[in-house]
């Protein structure tokens, strides 16, 4: 029953189905996206030391963009792109996009998915707008290139933001409805895996919510918090909070649910990934994680 290993090596492992939860799309592709920067060299300290650093390029940052490219949408490929420092639209979207959807057809005989769900890692509500216009204009740029039933493919986009860096924390208002699934005989006083809030600490007029999507094994847990920017496939509120909390145990590294979706997930690791690779050339300055 270890499907870490079992979706390894391209066996079995959980699945969402092709309907997917209350209703879903019936052939989505899953994008996840993130980026990682590095930080400024501690060693540049004086005046004549920071002056020295503008002479040369700093680290670039690191973007990655995975996609789900089969129908059940558990199997993942990542593209991963170098881009200018400091900079968190990923500037290659169209290409990278391009070819995942490239993928996605030479492994479903000749198909393109109905629509595309972007999960959107790392970024904060002041660079909502202008992240989102970018990425989607490299989203529908790359899909324009293709054709379906001879037409030009225009798939409608859902695009979500995936926070967990806030300090909103959620507790059961009476010790019944702890959280005791990883100790029956004692409880964690988390509250339990699939609560939803989407009312009262939301916004009132915006599209999110709060999702705890996991058991905490040790301390207060953190829930994660969607933001819906775009939402061309038309989600109703339960549809897309159970959709999300469905793909939360899918998370082929870990064999419990998986505190947010596992797109962003996935490209939170390829961009470390990715960052890890480009320390092997330069390990001259100290690299923090974003």
């Amino acid at each position: 029953q270890n499907w870490t290993f079992a979706s390894k090596i391209g066996d079995w492992c959980p699945i969402l189905g092709k309907a997917g939860p209350q209703g879903g799309p019936a052939q989505p592709m899953f994008l996840g996206v993130d980026v990682t920067h590095n930080a400024k060299s501690k060693k540049d300290k004086t005046p004549a030391e920071i002056e020295e650093k503008k002479k040369r390029p700093d680290k670039p940052s690191i973007a990655a963009v995975v996609a789900s490219i089969d129908v059940d949408c558990m199997r993942f490929a990542t593209r991963i792109r170098k881009q200018e420092a400091g900079v968190e639209p990923v500037a290659e979207m169209k290409s990278a996009v391009w070819e995942l959807l490239n993928l996605w057809q030479r492994e479903n005989k000749g198909m393109l998915p109905d629509v595309i769900i972007v999960y959107r890692d790392g970024i904060s509500e002041g660079q909502f707008r202008p992240i989102r216009d970018h990425e989607l204009a490299g989203i529908k740029g790359a899909c324009a290139e293709f054709k379906k039933n001879g037409a030009v493919y225009i798939p409608k986009v859902t695009y979500v933001t995936a926070q967990k860096r806030h300090q909103t924390r959620l507790f059961p208002a009476e010790d019944a409805a702890c959280d005791i699934s990883v100790n029956p005989n004692r409880p964690s006083y988390n509250v339990r895996p699939g609560l939803v809030v989407d009312s009262d600490i939301c916004h009132p007029r915006e599209f999110d919510f709060y999702l705890n999507s996991h058991a905490g094994l040790q301390g207060t847990n953190r829930p994660a918090k969607y933001s819906v920017l775009t939402d061309e496939i038309g989600f109703t509120a339960d549809s897309l909070q159970t959709l999300t909390h469905h793909l939360c145990h899918t998370f082929c590294r870990c064999t419990r649910s998986v505190s947010y979706a596992p797109p962003a997930y996935y490209a939170h690791h390829a961009a470390f990934r990715g960052r890890s690779w480009l320390q092997k050339f330069d390990t001259s300055d100290a690299t923090s994680q974003s």
